[in-house]
């Protein structure tokens, strides 16, 4: 193989935390730059939050599964390691406990298989995705380039 996959896998996962920090930013205030953190529940500017994730790792099943990241500002995703009981239970109330348990059980027993590995991922067309979408959502709220939209105030 003549490229790394940490270096295919890099970019994608960028493309996948912008347009989680945007969404969530979106869904939280109807704000592109400001959103609430779903584990502590201030509001901080974008460029504060990080992708935080319902499962901890960085297998790619978990990485890149967009349903089970949200926004996290950096005290609770980098501080406070992610505030996993209090993300699970946020997580519990949106989608229902049971609902959670079997994707939990299911996401957990991917990342551990065989048939999801890093080779059978097509990471190029994920991150052109990923950066597909978060551009047509930039350009629907009057951005043009994520630095600009990273220096708006609020």
């Amino acid at each position: 193989m003549s490229k790394s996959l940490t270096s295919e896998k890099t970019p994608t996962w960028n493309g996948v935390a912008k347009l989680v920090r945007i969404t969530g930013c979106l869904d939280t205030t109807g704000l592109p730059f400001t959103g609430v953190c779903f584990t502590c529940k201030k509001r901080f500017h974008i460029s504060f939050f990080d992708a935080g994730h319902l499962i901890a790792g960085r297998s790619n099943v978990l990485l890149l599964t967009r349903k089970f990241i949200k926004i996290q500002c950096r005290f609770c995703n980098r501080n406070y390691g992610g505030r996993p009981k209090r993300f699970r239970r946020y997580m519990d109330e949106l989608h229902g406990a049971e609902y959670m348990e079997r994707w939990v059980t299911r996401l957990r027993g991917w990342s551990k298989s065989a048939r999801f590995k890093d080779k059978d991922i097509h990471w190029k067309e994920r991150r052109q995705r990923y950066e597909r979408m978060y551009k047509i959502i930039m350009r629907k709220h009057g951005y043009k380039t994520w630095t600009e939209l990273l220096q708006e105030q609020n």
